[in-house]
């Protein structure tokens, strides 16, 4: 018999994504989370990582890739990122990127930059187990794919 997994991703999104995740780790009820490492804090993911450690380690922690929602965490320009009044870089629709081949490398440092928040912010308290994409990102160009 296979193994079901039942998954709540975007933690780190906002409060109310946040703590029915905390929720539901605490009931058991999922078995991974996929962490928004561009949205989430550092606390809200050691939360997370404390929740699950307390409820048995029976859930595992994934990361959501995104590059179409929030900041981002190279804090640069790119074809997908524009700079907001408050002086940050926040990732554009998809649909409004102006794509071209030179933003693979771009691409290439955020996807590692959020790879690198999240486990650095797990630590001991776990690893990271899988990898997901916010709004299918990873389907926009098979290179990105690769990249991971």
């Amino acid at each position: 018999m296979g193994k079901l997994i039942l998954t709540a991703d975007d933690y780190g999104l906002n409060e109310g994504v946040n703590e029915g995740t905390l929720i539901s780790v605490r009931n058991n009820t999922v078995t991974s989370v996929q962490v928004m490492a561009n949205m989430a804090t550092p606390q809200q993911i050691q939360n997370l990582a404390t929740a699950i450690r307390e409820s048995g380690n029976l859930c595992g922690i994934g990361l959501h890739i995104c590059t179409t929602f929030g900041p981002s965490l190279m804090q640069k320009p790119t074809s997908f990122t524009e700079k907001w009044a408050d002086g940050r870089y926040y990732f554009i629709d998809v649909r409004d990127w102006k794509y071209t081949p030179d933003s693979d490398d771009d691409m290439k440092e955020e996807l590692e930059a959020q790879f690198n928040r999240l486990k650095t912010t797990i630590g001991g308290a776990g690893y990271i187990d899988s990898i997901s994409s916010h709004q299918n990102l990873l389907f926009f160009k098979e290179d990105y794919l690769k990249m991971l």
